[in-house]
């Protein structure tokens, strides 16, 4: 039984939470340069430590009714395929470590896109729907 590592957050009153491996730092939100001719879900880009990063809205990406940052908004940068990218969320919870056995595919019926969601876990009375990176960073 092997404990996996998640960066929890809130987004529209839901509890979501990314692979810890991949989550490279959180910031608080700054300014974000808009691009032109951009998926809606991508707010554009900002300037970390010299690299661009781009950022995207998550609730926008999820089709969740858009919120305007707030103090408890966080940038959540990810990198895959050494690529970095920036997730903007409601509020990032804790480090949860949940127990492999207790995730579970995501139900056929399920609201939101599956191509976005690896599992959900099953947490003390609560659930945590778990994200891939991979689909909500590619595609439009």
């Amino acid at each position: 039984m092997a404990d996996l590592q998640f960066i929890s957050f809130n987004l529209n009153g839901g509890k979501f939470g990314v692979d810890i491996l991949s989550v490279r730092e959180i910031l608080r939100m700054q300014p974000i340069t808009r691009l032109p001719n951009v998926p809606d879900f991508i707010e554009g880009v900002i300037n970390l430590r010299g690299e661009i990063i781009p950022i995207i809205d998550l609730r926008k990406r999820l089709g969740m009714p858009p919120k305007k940052a707030d103090k408890k908004s966080r940038i959540v940068v990810i990198e895959l395929d050494d690529k970095k990218v920036g997730l903007i969320v409601d509020m990032v919870s804790r480090v949860i470590r949940v127990d492999e056995n207790s995730v579970e595919p995501p139900p056929e019926a399920v609201k939101l896109d599956p191509r976005y969601i690896t599992g959900i876990a099953k947490l003390d009375g609560d659930f945590m729907v778990i994200l891939d990176l991979q689909g909500l960073t590619t595609g439009g």
